[in-house]
């Protein structure tokens, strides 16, 4: 007899296994070795759309852009799934941005935070992307493109912006 065990939308066990989906997760150390990190892509992508989703209807004013930082996972291929999803990302080092760029998030909606940068500097270590920066204040807002301005986004960005 077998005993199952729903636990969420990706997880469930089964005979005392935990599953992944339909991944056995002793099967999975078996052959890959422990420690591992498992991410069920769906549950992924249903994620950012409900998070997505959940804020649209509160946020009036434009587009609601999410924008995952880049340090909360450096694996690329999550991150690949996280832009095929629409999701931006938020950096603060040069490292970050780079990750970001090669895993396909846009341009246009990557907030490099923190102070100390030149956006020069910036260009320097990603010729010819374009890509926004938080710089902790709203004091020199700048227009976005689509005729937004940070006041509307919560954030200043500066840079080229392609326009």
């Amino acid at each position: 007899m077998t005993n199952y065990t729903k636990i969420d939308n990706c997880l469930s066990t089964k005979n005392g296994h935990l599953f992944i989906e339909d991944c056995d997760t002793v099967e999975l150390v078996k052959q890959f070795g422990s420690p591992l990190f498992v991410i069920s892509e769906s549950q992924l992508r249903q994620n950012v759309r409900s998070f997505h989703k959940a804020f649209v209807p509160h946020w009036p004013d434009g587009d609601v852009e999410v924008l995952p930082a880049i340090k909360a996972n450096w694996i690329l291929a999550t991150r690949k799934i996280l832009s095929e999803e629409g999701a931006g990302a938020d950096v603060y080092s040069y490292g970050e941005l780079h990750a970001a760029l090669e895993a396909n998030v846009n341009p246009e909606i990557i907030s490099v935070n923190g102070g100390g940068k030149q956006e020069a500097q910036g260009r320097g270590h990603c010729p010819g992307h374009p890509f926004g920066y938080d710089l902790g204040t709203l004091s020199h807002c700048q227009p976005l493109p689509g005729g937004r301005t940070a006041t509307q986004v919560g954030a200043q960005f500066l840079g080229d912006h392609g326009e």
